[in-house]
This record gives C-alpha cells, structure tokens and sequence, in this order.
C-alpha cells in the first residue's frame, strides 16, 4: 500500500502558506492538526477525511474561479485525501472492521 498519509504530509507541508485566500489557509492550518495528533491515541478515520472532503468540495462549488492557484490546490488535497480514505478502508476490511465503525 502506498503511504497516503506520508503524501498528504509533504503536500500539505509544501503548500505552505501560498494560497490566495484566509479560507484556504484555515482549512489547511485545521488539516495540520490532525495530521499532527498522536495516531495511537486517537487514529485518522476514513469518515474524518470524508468530512474534509465535503468541506473542500463545499468551498469549491463557492469559490470565485479566477483563484486558480488555491482551486488547484483544493483539487489536489481533495485527491489526496480520496485515496487515502480508501487506503483506510481496505486497512479496515482486512482488520474485520465494520464499515460503519469508520
């Protein structure tokens, strides 16, 4: 499997703070959080990169379009985060965890 989260990391790292609008950046800022929490207390769920997802996908449907630098960004986190959430799952089916369980 390909470490998705190690992906995000170093996209999200990279990123910065070059983006065009405060929205952006808070998203991105909130992301970090997570991203840096202690995983063995409290692990990254499938459903967590879901609701980022939704917030991303959200922000895009409203975003003005001549903003192409941070659309662009969106679209490549909102990517990111799709196959790590699979990654999550297949991780979740081969531990015998219950979709619903996250």
């Amino acid at each position: 499997m390909i470490d998705c989260k190690k992906q995000v990391v170093e996209f999200v790292n990279n990123l910065g703070y070059k983006t065009e609008t405060q929205i952006v950046i808070d998203l991105f800022e909130d992301f970090e959080e997570i991203l840096n929490r202690d995983e063995t207390e409290n692990p990254i769920e499938r459903d967590e990169l879901g609701a980022q997802q939704y917030l991303i996908g959200n922000i895009l449907e409203v975003m003005d379009k001549k903003l192409k630098h941070d659309i662009s960004n969106l679209k490549k986190m909102y990517e990111l985060l799709d196959v790590w959430a699979k990654e999550i799952e297949q991780r979740n089916i081969i531990l015998g965890i219950p979709k619903e369980k996250g």
